[in-house]
């Protein structure tokens, strides 16, 4: 009989591969630390359950206003200004900030969609960019050497 520092073997009788925690979330594209980041990536996964494609998440320094960069996905009116606005309405909601239609700013520029408005709260000055190999991060404007 073996002690108790084996491991279980699996049915065919070699040994059950684990995998850390780490790699669990990297598998499942699970961002554990956002930092302060995390309302850009709750932004984004808010309107892509609507059907966009998020290709950018910018909050300026200034005030509280903030822009979004998409693209209609598989929202069939998405060229539309009020339906931009009133997705981009509803997902604020969602999130916890009460923001009506027509205080989102939206408008078509080519094949991307912009909008913008003010989203109260925390979240600090910078800007994501997505694509489909991942996310990158522009460093908050005040670390910019110019």
């Amino acid at each position: 009989m073996k002690t108790s520092d084996s491991r279980p073997s699996d049915s065919v009788g070699g040994e059950i591969d684990y995998e850390t925690p780490n790699q669990f979330l990297k598998r499942h594209n699970y961002v554990r630390d956002l930092g302060c980041f995390s309302q850009h990536h709750q932004l984004r996964s808010a309107l892509t359950k609507r059907g966009f494609v998020v290709r950018q998440v910018e909050k300026f320094d200034e005030s509280s206003v903030w822009s979004v960069v998409l693209r209609p996905g598989e929202v069939a009116e998405g060229r539309e200004p009020n339906v931009i606005r009133h997705e981009v309405s509803e997902a604020l909601h969602e999130l916890g900030q009460r923001c009506r239609s027509r205080d989102v700013m939206a408008m078509a520029r080519g094949s991307r969609l912009v909008a913008a408005f003010i989203w109260e709260g925390g979240g600090k000055p910078g800007r994501l960019l997505f694509s489909d190999q991942g996310w990158k991060c522009i460093k908050p404007y005040e670390d910019w050497p110019y």
